[in-house]
């Protein structure tokens, strides 16, 4: 009789049973941390994207505006011949605003001389 191997089922001992029990245990604890780094890393990282597109559209703003606000000193200016007062940027001397002198301003004004 000639002896010939061939691929068959084999019942499982117990033994063998406890030890693949055991490793898939470890499989599904690993699969579960690795998940759980897996969302923190992904919540990292939106949030840094978002911070980037947050940046990118602040600064593509600014460049097709051309502007952005800052605080600029201004000078106050009474023209009394003229009954305006105005406020006048330091940096480039461009008016700001005009506005009428009250009648309140100018009694103020005038009882002081």
């Amino acid at each position: 009789m000639e002896a010939i191997i061939r691929h068959l089922p084999v019942n499982l001992t117990p033994e063998e049973i406890h030890i693949f029990a055991s490793e898939i245990a470890q499989r599904v604890y690993e699969k579960a941390s690795l998940e759980l780094k897996k969302k923190s890393i992904i919540s990292q990282m939106k949030s840094e994207l978002d911070g980037l597109d947050s940046r990118m559209n602040v600064l593509s703003s600014l460049i097709k505006d051309g502007y952005e606000y800052r605080e600029v000193t201004c000078e106050f200016r009474m023209n009394w011949d003229n009954g305006i007062k105005q406020i006048i940027r330091s940096d480039t001397g461009q008016t700001v605003e005009t506005k009428e002198i009250s009648e309140k301003e100018r009694q103020q004004h005038f009882n002081l001389d």
